[in-house]
């Protein structure tokens, strides 16, 4: 759940807030475009840290930088960049077209990418000034690769301990794996913790790995 806090002494233009934002090319845009709203606006990272939400979903201005490395790539239509984005994080992320065309949307009308329509699909291409603002932004670019590969590798280590083929789940046995995923799932809410709570966690799961292994 997202609160925002309204405190405002000015109004600034949405776009200032975008790390893709170059004044010249906004000064350019203003003069031969009607002003419009854009969905997006950019946020603060904390230095050192990983740049993006530890969640299913990126921020706007990550996702924008995310497509211009993969349309760096390759040309690619929409769902092509789901389906790549999908595969790059082994099903941990994949964006919905309500992410993915507004996204795509904001690069074709800043002029970073090119749309060429092929029957009833685009297809999206990098410009020029695409490549360029990518070159500025390769490291961060690399980090959400970076990011999304670790976390898919994750994800599929967590899924690989409570889900297997072979086991009784995929033999019709519900209330077994029922109760494997509330584990999961109780493990999960315990994330942060206190030291105390840490410790009786630990002992638990040891005496009941114990348990299990007696039966």
């Amino acid at each position: 759940m997202t609160i925002k806090l309204f405190k405002m002494k000015k109004r600034h233009h949405p776009l200032t807030r975008n790390p893709f934002f170059d004044p010249a090319h906004a000064r350019h845009h203003s003069q031969e475009r009607k002003p419009h709203r854009h969905p997006f606006k950019g946020g603060s990272r904390r230095e050192g840290g990983i740049p993006m939400r530890l969640g299913r979903k990126l921020r706007s201005e990550d996702l924008q930088l995310l497509l211009l490395a993969l349309l760096a790539e390759a040309p690619a239509h929409g769902y092509e960049l789901i389906t790549r984005l999908e595969a790059l994080s082994q099903g941990f992320y994949k964006p919905s077209p309500g992410m993915i065309y507004p996204a795509l949307t904001y690069l074709e009308e800043a002029e970073y990418a090119t749309v060429n329509q092929e029957g009833s699909r685009k297809l999206y291409a990098l410009t020029e000034a695409g490549h360029h603002t990518l070159d500025q932004q390769r490291e961060l670019a690399n980090q959400l690769k970076a990011t999304l590969i670790s976390m898919g590798k994750r994800m599929a280590e967590w899924q690989d301990t409570f889900y297997t083929e072979g086991d009784p789940a995929h033999e019709g046995h519900t209330e077994y794996f029922q109760a494997r995923k509330a584990l999961k799932e109780a493990l999960h809410q315990k994330k942060g913790c206190s030291p105390e709570q840490e410790k009786a966690l630990i002992a638990l799961l040891k005496k009941t790995t114990q348990d299990i292994l007696d039966i």
